[in-house]
């Protein structure tokens, strides 16, 4: 009944996920906590390694602490073409978090979709570390936003073209490649998110992500 999975024996022994739309990084710990709590429950034999001073014991001891790990994907078309995303990313990275392409660690995101994370070692308190992370995420979605309506206003054409060329390519291509198909979605997402694409809704456009 809810969006919460597990994963076993892959970094670490067992690793509890959850996952929601938007930014919502405090529906999603409850989650994790409450499938925490109901697993201990089910039970006896299912205890966590945690130490009183170490916090919960991991695979590699830099990493132990809270075990929590957060990221937040975000759409960001509008920064990259308006050149600003590499300024808006380094002030996060600045802050602490980790910034990467969400399909690639080493070369420039396919379909401007980033990560935002929280770094592997991070020993504050859960729910301190989530509102800091959900704050950063909010800033660089703002800045997202400023940088749709000042390229609508400066650049519209350029705008139109690339939501254009997505809408284009998404009724008449018939073999993609994965980077491409993300370059298709982000540009029909931006369109929806400009209101210069009518017939499918926000949600629906983010969809198509888990789609290609």
């Amino acid at each position: 009944s809810r969006p919460v999975w597990a994963t076993i024996n892959t970094v670490n022994h067992l690793s509890i996920h959850a996952s929601h739309p938007g930014l919502a990084t405090e529906p999603a710990w409850n989650d994790v906590s409450a499938a925490e709590d109901e697993l201990l429950a089910s039970s006896d034999s299912v205890r966590w390694a945690f130490d009183a001073d170490l916090g919960y014991i991991m695979s590699d001891a830099a990493f132990c602490g809270t075990a929590l790990a957060a990221k937040v994907l975000i759409h960001a078309p509008a920064l990259v073409m308006s050149g600003l995303a590499e300024t808006a990313f380094k002030r996060a990275m600045e802050a602490g978090f980790i910034v990467c392409g969400a399909y690639s660690g080493s070369a420039a995101s396919a379909g401007s979709l980033f990560e935002l994370s929280l770094p592997a070692a991070y020993h504050d308190a859960e729910q301190a570390a989530l509102a800091r992370l959900d704050a950063a995420a909010r800033a660089l979605a703002e800045y997202e936003r400023r940088a749709r309506e000042q390229l609508l206003r400066d650049s519209r054409w350029d705008m139109l073209d690339a939501i254009g060329r997505a809408l284009g390519s998404a009724q008449g291509a018939r073999l993609l490649t994965r980077d491409e198909s993300a370059d298709i979605v982000s540009g029909l997402r931006l369109g929806v998110a400009c209101g210069v694409l009518s017939g499918l809704d926000i949600a629906a456009a983010g969809e198509l992500w888990t789609a290609m």
